[in-house]
């Protein structure tokens, strides 16, 4: 809860040019960490080098290998979550109630991304632990977002919040119909594949 609030209610953007530029990204970061020579490095700067390049092997492993956009919809469960901006007062009531404002109003966008890119099989387990998050999100909005912001003295913030998480359960309604569609063509391809198995290992851990 430390860090720059600036992007409080901000939703990543799901299409597939937004998950794109994401991987040029990754790409243009990584190119810049390995041009530091590690001889010109102090102990704390190489280690500090290091770990950003194993996060940034992670994500591109997660992203353009095990491709997690498009075929695992659990994926997404941090982004449509709401659990943040009420799990603690990090932040006086009032933004935080404007964030939940801007991240439930612009759901149905990052629902309708979703639904665009993922695949029309996928494994069934996938799917119905990425449908128990939905429903979870859905019942913690409708019980627990409201309460913690039932008492805001701004009755025009109050009204507002109230609008915009109709407009988030709406939105992930919509999401757990999706889901529930696809399981009519779910596998039980999971599987890594000893490949892309060693692959993980060696991008994201380290080991070779």
């Amino acid at each position: 809860y430390l860090g720059y609030h600036q992007y409080d209610g901000k939703l990543p953007d799901a299409s597939a040019d937004g998950i794109q530029r994401e991987i040029d990204r990754l790409k243009s970061s990584q190119r810049m960490l390995r041009q530091f020579a590690e001889a010109g490095l102090n102990e704390t700067h190489r280690l500090e080098r290091e770990v950003l390049l194993f996060a940034i092997r992670e994500e591109l492993f997660n992203l353009t290998v095990q491709r997690r956009p498009w075929s695992d919809p659990m994926n997404y469960s941090w982004a449509i979550s709401l659990q943040n901006y009420i799990e603690r007062d990090y932040a006086p009531t009032e933004d935080r109630a404007r964030a939940v404002i801007a991240a439930s109003s612009a759901m149905g966008r990052l629902v309708g991304q979703i639904q665009l890119l993922l695949e029309q099989e996928m494994p069934r387990t996938w799917i119905e632990t990425a449908l128990m998050e939905v429903k979870g999100n859905i019942e913690f909005a409708s019980k627990d977002v409201r309460v913690a912001f039932a008492d805001l003295n701004d009755e025009v913030l109050r009204g507002r919040v109230s609008k915009a998480i109709d407009q988030y359960v709406a939105a992930l309604t919509k999401q757990q119909n999706f889901l529930e569609s696809r399981l009519v063509q779910a596998t039980d391809a999971f599987s890594l594949g000893e490949a892309r198995f060693l692959q993980m290992l060696a991008d994201t851990q380290g080991v070779r």
